[in-house]
């Protein structure tokens, strides 16, 4: 949309106008110069910034020993007796009456070992390369 405005001399007479037209971001815009479009590989992009740490690495350690005292202690409610029963086949405390599994240090360091470091994508997605994946940090 343009919009046509009008100026007229200082001391109010009816001196020389003159009309401009407002583009906005249109008429600011200049070409590239490479003359051309950028074009971005939006399936393999890379992240060129190093990752920014939100917590320190002690207060990690904080939230990790919570998060063991929370399983070990207080447990978690399994509602599927199958579930209970792989638990309790792993070494977790089963409450059977109230659907609590409580779940030891030992037990939580050992799934920890045992998990990948990374990921492949799945075959749902759609990736051209190989080397997307995942990678998990300790």
């Amino acid at each position: 949309m343009t919009q046509t405005t009008t100026d007229t001399a200082q001391d109010g007479a009816a001196g020389p106008t003159r009309s401009r037209e407002r583009q906005g971001r249109r008429r600011s815009a200049k070409p590239d110069a490479g003359g051309g479009a950028r074009k971005v590989n939006y399936r393999q992009l890379r992240n060129p910034f190093q990752p920014q740490t939100v917590f320190s690495e002690d207060r990690i350690a904080a939230m990790h020993e919570s998060a063991l005292d929370v399983l070990e202690q207080l447990g978690i409610k399994v509602l599927l007796p199958e579930a209970r029963a792989l638990f309790r086949a792993g070494g977790a405390k089963v409450d059977e009456s109230s659907q609590m599994v409580q779940i030891g240090r030992e037990m939580v360091a050992a799934a920890l070992r045992a998990a990948p470091r990374s990921v492949p994508p799945t075959e749902f997605r759609h990736y051209d390369s190989s080397e997307a994946q995942l990678t998990l940090s300790d």
